[in-house]
């Protein structure tokens, strides 16, 4: 069957849908992606086509064909698998980047990809690539993944860079999520730095305890409740089902009962609000 045959049988056949799944089907049967993708854009993805159009595109993706794209696309779907599937299997950074609308509008899922790309390359260097995506948006989120791997390397011009390839109004969301007295790219990277080395430190306990090593990521925490909650809210999130029996060793502990009680008083008042530091500018609506 051509696709104007198929077009035809759906035109005139009145349960439109069902039809429509079924040479949706065929074509993908046979690999006939591309009368896949017209029939889509033509009649539109039904649940059951919608369906099968996420399943091919995975599969594609993992085989490192970028068709997956333009089937999302076909559909009008956001699918952030598609493109982890497709980066990890081809290592094309470019082809990710240039597509990573295809995340949706979802920040930490398309700042997750970016920052997987940006993997053991020069922030500075991969910056013009963020230019790729369609839309001001995504750009955006790119450009700040530059920042964050600029930080976490030391990169300090590299941050300076990225800080002011922002566009204005993301630049003053990064400044106010920082704090009042950050008025320029210049104080913000300062500030970042200095937070970024407290923030090895913290994170080195939050990882410890997301493996399950409570007792020593209790005796790295010092006196910070805050930092004792966020290692007993991690353990008993993650670290508990690794290694339960860690649970037994602490509970008796002075670290531990400091930390389940800040982290139930910080519960009662509502004003928990632990992250990753290094996560601290993140896209802020």
């Amino acid at each position: 069957m051509d696709i104007l045959s198929a077009k035809n049988l759906v035109n005139e056949n009145k349960n439109r849908e069902e039809i429509l799944y079924k040479i949706a089907r065929r074509f993908a049967k046979k690999e006939r992606y591309w009368e896949l993708i017209s029939l889509a854009k033509r009649y539109g993805c039904p649940d059951d086509v919608r369906k099968l159009v996420l399943w091919e595109a995975e599969v594609l993706a993992s085989k490192g064909d970028e068709t997956a794209f333009r089937l999302l696309e076909a559909c009008g779907e956001a699918e952030p698998n598609v493109l982890r599937e497709y980066f990890r299997k081809t290592g094309d950074h470019v082809t990710t980047i240039e597509n990573i609308n295809l995340a949706g509008e979802n920040t930490r899922e398309a700042f997750g990809i970016v920052v997987e790309v940006l993997q053991e390359r020069n922030p500075v260097e991969f910056l013009p690539f963020c230019n790729l995506p369609g839309k001001n948006y995504h750009r955006e989120i790119c450009k700040l993944a530059v920042l964050r791997r600029a930080l976490l390397t030391g990169d300090r011009e590299g941050m300076l860079t990225a800080c002011h390839e922002l566009t204005k109004p993301v630049r003053m969301k990064l400044f106010r999520s920082l704090g009042r007295d950050i008025l320029t790219c210049e104080d913000a990277v300062e500030y970042l730095l200095e937070v970024n080395r407290e923030g090895i430190y913290w994170n080195q306990c939050v990882e410890l305890a997301l493996r399950g090593e409570l007792m020593e990521a209790l005796s790295l925490a010092g006196n910070s409740e805050k930092l004792l909650a966020e290692i007993v809210k991690d353990y008993l999130i993650s670290g508990f089902i690794k290694k339960p029996h860690e649970l037994l060793k602490a509970i008796r502990s002075e670290g531990f009962k400091r930390g389940l009680l800040h982290l139930l008083q910080t519960f009662a008042r509502r004003e928990l609000k632990l992250r990753p530091v290094y996560l601290v500018y993140m896209w802020r609506e």
